[in-house]
């Protein structure tokens, strides 16, 4: 993952040289005929959109002009077949058009999100353990009472909680536990 300070974002003064940068970041061959290479890449991975695109169209894009916002989402929608985009494409599309902030420092590398998946995935592996723990604890002299599908319900529940909280692509909280969390400090005001 490249990250550069926002002073050297100087450097991309063009829509060309930006573009050049963002292809530079997902992968797009890095050789000569680059023009070339995208042209050809653009008419055959969506034709639909860039079946008549130009390859005079495609070598302004790499000078002082920038498509239409919305052939620029069009190109990046093609480039995502084959190249990872792990970075805010709103973001993307305004910085290739006109500048700005640089869109590169917050992505998180493949790497990154590999490990995050291995992480989590211990993580629930042992979180396994500690429910059955946690149930005999707080379920207290109530615990002989329960059932074998009452003790697998409420494990199963928790267990589901567990993998959403350790799931590191979850990022809104299901409305079944913020009721949950609210019941019970409301039990506790009593």
């Amino acid at each position: 993952m490249v990250v550069m300070e926002k002073d050297n974002t100087e450097q991309f003064q063009t829509p060309g040289s930006r573009l050049e940068h963002l292809l530079a970041q997902i992968g797009f061959e890095k050789n000569r005929g680059k023009i070339t290479d995208l042209h050809n890449y653009l008419v055959q991975a969506s034709p639909e959109h860039f079946g008549d695109l130009s390859y005079g169209a495609v070598r302004g894009w790499f000078s002082e002009n920038a498509p239409p916002m919305r052939k620029i989402g069009l190109v990046l929608d093609a480039l995502k077949k084959k190249y990872p985009i792990n970075y805010d494409e709103k973001h993307l599309k305004t910085w290739w058009k006109v500048g700005g902030f640089y869109p590169f420092q917050s992505a998180i590398s493949q790497e990154e999100l590999n490990t995050l998946d291995s992480q989590a995935k211990v993580k629930r592996e042992k979180a396994a353990y500690v429910v059955m723990s946690l149930i005999h604890e707080e379920s207290g002299e109530l615990f002989n009472d329960l059932s074998t599908d009452e003790l697998d319900r409420i494990s199963q529940i928790t267990n589901a909680f567990i993998s959403d909280f350790t799931d590191p692509y979850q990022t809104n909280c299901p409305n079944s536990y913020i009721r949950a969390i609210i019941r019970d400090q409301l039990r506790n005001l009593e």
